[in-house]
């Protein structure tokens, strides 16, 4: 199944192009694994909101780039773009859920760290925002004010630079996303998704070409389907 959105600056689709156009603008220098991260977190939140908003994401309600929203970037560096395509390719339709709904996953840049749980300079003044929700689960896991605190999806915030310090350190996606949201959400896909298939969106975001198995159609299927798998390898 391939998910179109409309934005503002036209009909784009899902992975490879709305995706990381916000992965670019939002956290374009992160190591990989921040960038992964940031992917599913930007996924999420943004299917999220379509759920709440039938009409959001349509031509009668098109997303707009936005700091009380996303924001998406249009013209990044070619190695930016690179790597946040490959972030979204390689966590294609994989999404946040507790208790099976998607939730609210809220992110900001947060204080810059020094080390972990070290905080220096709160340049942005985010801080108050991030949620440090690692081993926690239930009840437990703190919500963010960032959003009503009284939501059950509302299982916190992350932090961008405490991701990407997270990354440098060898934490991989899935244990970056259960140090701010909770231990307990689930990371899966959304759908079985088909490989993506050409359509409006700018030709310079258009996704690498995918090798094709011998004598066989179903090769894009067969590399989504280990792409997930490694996705959510912990």
């Amino acid at each position: 199944m391939t998910i179109r959105v409309y934005t503002e600056d036209g009909l784009w689709e899902l992975e490879d192009a709305y995706v990381p156009r916000v992965v670019a603008a939002e956290i374009g220098a992160a190591p990989p694994a921040a960038l992964r991260a940031q992917a599913i977190a930007v996924r999420t939140f943004v299917l999220r909101a379509m759920r709440d908003d039938p009409k959001l994401g349509t031509s009668e309600k098109p997303i707009r780039s936005s700091e009380s929203f996303q924001v998406y970037n249009g013209h990044p560096s070619f190695k930016t773009r690179e790597q946040a395509l490959y972030a979204s390719w390689l966590t294609a339709g994989i999404v946040m859920r507790w208790s099976g709904q998607l939730i609210i996953a809220n992110y900001v840049a947060g204080a810059r760290w020094n080390g972990k749980d070290q905080l220096g300079d709160d340049y942005s003044h985010t801080e108050k925002w991030v949620t440090y929700n690692e081993g926690k689960t239930g009840k437990d896991v703190k919500p963010s004010p960032i959003s009503n605190t009284k939501r059950p999806d509302n299982r916190g915030c992350m932090s961008q630079n405490g991701a990407s310090w997270l990354a440098a350190h060898d934490y991989k996606h899935p244990e970056i996303l259960r140090y701010f949201y909770g231990a307990d959400i689930d990371i899966g896909p959304l759908v079985q998704l088909a490989a993506p298939s050409p359509g409006p969106r700018p030709p310079e975001w258009t996704a690498p070409t995918q090798p094709q198995t011998s004598g066989s159609s179903t090769g894009p299927l067969v590399m989504l389907a280990a792409l997930a798998a490694l996705a959510l390898d912990p």
